[in-house]
């Protein structure tokens, strides 16, 4: 067994080519323990709670995706089935991979997870989806991690066969080379899937989830008394590609105070302005892309008005998993609250145990929607 990660706790079994049809006789191998005096080995436990299927556009991706397994594997013990269609190679090949990876418990206690890794080209994409349902462990349940750099709708019948096999479908917006026509098709897509039978999750919408609590806390009614009434502009700043994550977050800001989009006001470059409509009157909201750095969304300003005076606050991290807001407008000390950063593979691990229908997420993914439509 072989290290695979800084951790001295965390190790992986190198990957083994096979045969698609020996992938199952050799994920029984790994289990065997061998030869020699059992008394100085440790104790391998096989350990599987659901089945991950992660699909990949290329190779690239896929190696980026793979380094994250065993963090995943570790917070959340699962079958992993790694696929990636790479559509641009015309040549029909498949080729198939095993390994596990395993963290220790205890002195002698090593926990592993298998991981499959099954590489198509050409035509021979199509039989990945059926290729993955013949390993999937029967009575768990299955999440899809689309991890392409595409919305999960644009795949076409690809996705289509993978999410007949999923309870749960897993995807990033931060990552959309082209976050307009991913927002609308995404958003089309989750309206008309069965509330019951898949659950859709954002992981862009996951991170925004200590925004979302300082904001609600910072401008509650029992803290700033009819702030949330009175609310005339809304100003973000976002990184590249952070355009979906701020919109979910414009739309979460409108779902809960019942705001009705009224259309794009203007557009400079990457930088829009929409207009919405609220029960005390109209409410500007701004988008400023910033031209490097994170995608994601860097700090909010919200501005109302008061007894005839304007007020404002401003969000934003201050510091490597640190939120903060505060007002140059009112005399208040500033609200700080502790946001730890998580890796990519923590907030997946965290999701596939979330199957949780996020009804606020539905609705600003909705007005997400509108929002991207005026910019067509």
């Amino acid at each position: 067994m072989t290290s695979a990660n800084p951790d001295p706790r965390l190790s992986s079994h190198p990957p083994r080519e096979v045969d698609l049809a020996a992938i199952e006789r050799e994920l029984n191998q790994l289990w065997k323990p061998p030869e020699g005096d059992g008394a100085t080995q440790d104790v391998l436990v096989r350990a599987c709670m659901s089945n991950l299927i992660i699909y990949c556009a290329t190779r690239e991706q896929a190696r980026d995706v793979a380094e994250q397994v065993p963090a995943i594997v570790r917070a959340h013990p699962c079958r992993v089935l790694l696929l990636t269609g790479e559509a641009e190679d015309p040549e029909d090949d498949i080729d198939a991979y095993v390994s596990a990876h395993c963290h220790l418990v205890g002195d002698h206690h090593q926990v592993c997870s298998e991981h499959v890794t099954i590489n198509a080209s050409g035509d021979a994409i199509l039989s990945l989806p059926s290729t993955a349902r013949e390993l999937l462990i029967g009575d768990l349940p299955t999440s899809l991690w689309w991890a392409s750099h595409e919305a999960p709708s644009l795949g076409g019948p690809l996705f289509t066969e993978l999410e007949e096999m999923a309870a749960q479908v897993v995807y990033s917006s931060l990552t959309w080379t082209d976050p307009v026509r991913g927002t609308i098709t995404a958003a089309r897509w989750a309206a008309g899937a069965d509330p019951d039978a898949t659950r859709i999750a954002d992981l862009s919408w996951r991170r925004l989830k200590p925004w979302r609590r300082l904001i609600s806390q910072s401008l509650d009614p029992a803290v700033r008394p009819g702030a949330l009434e009175a609310i005339q502009l809304v100003e973000v700043e976002h990184g590249p590609r952070g355009l979906p994550q701020a919109w979910l977050l414009v739309g979460w800001l409108a779902a809960c105070l019942g705001w009705r989009p009224a259309g794009r006001t203007w557009a400079r470059g990457w930088d829009y302005a929409w207009r919405f409509r609220a029960a005390h009157g109209p409410v500007e909201v701004r988008l400023r892309r910033l031209d490097g750095g994170d995608p994601e969304v860097r700090d909010v300003a919200v501005s109302w008005r008061s007894g005839g005076q304007s007020l404002a606050m401003t969000f934003a991290m201050t510091a490597p998993g640190r939120l903060a807001a505060w007002s140059l407008s009112l005399e208040a000390e500033p609200h700080i609250l502790q946001a730890p950063i998580q890796s990519g593979a923590l907030l997946v691990a965290f999701q596939l145990q979330d199957f949780a229908r996020d009804t606020l997420f539905f609705e600003a993914l909705r007005a997400s929607r509108t929002m991207a439509e005026a910019l067509t």
